[in-house]
C-alpha cells in the first residue's frame, strides 16, 4: 500500500494526489512517467499499487499523453495514447488521472449527474483556461449545474516560490508579483481559481490545498529536483465501482 492526500469531492468518489513513497520504492519513488530516470517497470509497479490502494484494477487507469494544452477528454472505457490534459468521464469504473511536479492538478465532481473529471494546468494550462473549457464540457455533455460542481486543485508550486519570467507574467498581470531581488512570482492557483469562480462556480466549493511542491517533499517537483523528479498523479474514479 502507498500513501497519497485524500481530496474530499463527496462520498461517493476516491480522489486524491499521490506521495513521493520514496521510502517504499527506489528513486524516484512512486511515480507515474519515465522522466527523474525511472523505468517502465517502477511506473507499471506505481500504477499497480495505486490501484491496489484504492481497490481497482490496474488497467481502469486512464492517462494521458500530456501536452500542456487545452484539449479535454470525454472518456468512457480505458484508452492510450490520448493527447491533451483533460479527463472527464461518467463512467463508475475508471479512475482518471493527470501527472503533476509543480503544475496544478484540478479534480471536478459534479454532485448530480456523477461526472467526474482530472485536469493537468500549468501556466500554458492556466493562460488557455483549460479548466472554463473542462466546465464547457460538461455543461454540454451532461448538462450540469454551476451548483452542483465541486473542484479540489492540488498541490502545486506556490505563489510564493513560481518565479518566472517576461514571457509569462505578461499573460497574468493579476496574479503576479515581484519578489525583493526583483522576481516574477506568479500564483497559478489563484489565477486558475479565479477562472472557475468566473465561470460560476462557487467559491465555497472549490478546495484548494495550499502545500507547495518545491519545498513539500511528499510531491514531486521538477523545479526543485530537475532530471531527477518524478511524477505524483491527481486522480479520481466514482466509488460505485471503486473500494476506499
Amino acid at each position: 500500500m502507498i500513501t497519497y492526500t485524500p481530496a474530499d469531492l463527496g462520498p461517493n468518489v476516491v480522489a486524491g494526489v499521490t506521495h513521493t513513497n520514496t521510502d517504499r520504492l527506489p528513486p524516484p519513488g512512486l511515480t507515474f512517467s519515465t522522466s527523474g530516470g525511472a523505468d517502465d517497470s517502477l511506473v507499471r509497479t506505481s500504477i499497480h499499487l495505486l490501484a491496489a490502494t484504492i481497490g481497482i484494477d490496474s488497467d481502469r487507469l486512464v492517462m494521458l499523453r500530456q501536452i500542456h494544452g487545452s484539449e479535454v477528454h470525454i472518456v468512457d472505457e480505458p484508452v492510450e495514447g490520448l493527447a491533451g490534459d483533460g479527463l472527464l468521464t461518467d463512467v463508475p469504473d475508471l479512475v482518471l488521472g493527470v501527472r503533476i511536479a509543480d503544475c496544478c492538478g484540478i479534480l471536478l465532481h459534479d454532485t448530480k449527474r456523477n461526472v467526474i473529471g482530472a485536469v493537468h494546468s500549468g501556466w500554458r494550462g492556466t493562460q488557455a483556461n483549460i479548466a472554463g473549457h473542462a466546465i464547457s464540457l460538461m455543461i454540454e455533455r451532461w448538462g450540469s449545474d454551476m451548483d452542483d460542481i465541486f473542484v479540489y486543485m492540488s498541490p502545486c508550486a506556490s505563489g510564493e516560490r513560481y518565479e518566472v519570467g517576461d514571457d509569462v507574467a505578461r499573460f497574468f498581470p493579476e496574479h503576479i508579483r515581484v519578489s525583493e531581488n526583483g522576481r516574477y512570482l506568479f500564483d497559478n492557483r489563484a489565477a486558475i481559481r479565479a477562472q472557475f469562480v468566473g465561470a460560476g462556480i462557487s467559491a465555497e466549493h472549490i478546495t484548494v490545498d495550499g502545500a507547495c511542491t518545491l519545498v513539500d517533499e511528499r510531491y514531486h517537483s521538477h523545479r526543485r529536483d530537475r532530471e531527477y523528479a518524478g511524477r505524483s498523479l491527481a486522480f479520481i474514479g466514482l466509488r460505485t465501482a471503486v473500494n476506499p
